[in-house]
């Protein structure tokens, strides 16, 4: 008796287990487009962020976000690293100007990617859920339409619909969004840690940490009361921190070599002597994992 009582005990908890874990991982709460656009009207600021890999600033991001005249926002997003690969300094400037209508959804975008390895420019416009644009890679240039399947929105760090929404520890939203680099829709799944300290440019900041989750990677960012992002932390190692703009584009140097610094770093010899083959195991650091 005691034996089938512990038997369905454990079977219990395994259901109990497996619920929770199809909940968390499917039933997460997907907050639409318009209730999204809605919830960031508030957005409007210039923001700038110093770029950091391994506590030294090798670049900055700027963000601003106006109103214009009839109804509807300009968008400006710009960016320039300058990244060591290969023992030589490669700059690499990213540029976005885009309007959006008065619910912060896209309507026209023009984006520009420069580096020493690829270029690229692409501009377009949305006309509901459907984006036309032209590509140009420098070696052919592309016109085609793609339908989303929502309107399209630009992921911004003026986050405050984010507090809104969620409040406690555990709590998973998912958020649609176009990409124009890749010129998708994604969504991405944002959980929130709860509040936590956090150390940033020698001063201690009472924080809501949350982490996002798309294309099978995983950030770290943290919010100020305001919703505006003070932090976020990529899994390449790059730190952006929330600096004046005189601050963020006081570009210290390089950094470390780039490709060293993102390596999949291994014990043990590559190829031991004598060894015609070798196996493997790549192991992912927990943060890492999703």
């Amino acid at each position: 008796m005691t034996f089938r009582l512990f038997k369905s005990a454990v079977v219990f908890c395994w259901l109990l287990l497996l619920l929770l874990l199809v909940r968390r991982d499917f039933f997460v709460t997907r907050i639409d487009s318009g209730e999204q656009a809605a919830l960031v009207l508030q957005a409007r600021y210039q923001q700038y962020y110093g770029v950091h890999l391994n506590d030294r600033r090798i670049g900055w991001v700027m963000e601003d976000v106006r109103p214009v005249e009839g109804g509807g926002f300009h968008i400006r997003q710009q960016a320039l690293l300058k990244l060591k690969v290969i023992n030589s300094v490669q700059p690499v400037n990213m540029d976005l100007n885009a309007e959006l209508d008065s619910g912060m959804r896209l309507k026209t975008f023009q984006f520009t990617f420069s580096s020493p390895f690829y270029s690229t420019k692409a501009e377009g416009r949305a006309e509901g859920r459907t984006v036309h644009f032209t590509l140009d890679t420098g070696r052919a240039t592309i016109n085609d339409v793609i339908t989303l399947p929502d309107r399209p929105l630009l992921p911004l760090n003026q986050r405050g619909y984010l507090l809104t929404r969620m409040s406690k520890e555990g709590e998973k939203l998912k958020l649609p969004f176009f990409d124009p680099f890749s010129l998708t829709q994604r969504e991405s799944v944002v959980t929130y840690k709860g509040r936590n300290k956090e150390l940033i440019s020698g001063r201690v900041h009472n924080l809501h940490e949350f982490t996002e989750t798309y294309s099978g990677m995983s950030t770290s960012f943290w919010l100020d009361d305001e919703g505006r992002i003070i932090k976020e932390k990529s899994p390449a190692g790059f730190v952006f921190e929330a600096e004046s703009k005189f601050k963020a584009m006081d570009i210290q140097d390089s950094g470390d070599e780039l490709l060293a610094a993102v390596a999949v770093q291994y014990s043990g010899k590559l190829l031991p002597e004598g060894s015609r083959s070798a196996a493997y195991r790549l192991q992912f650091p927990q943060e890492a994992q999703v």
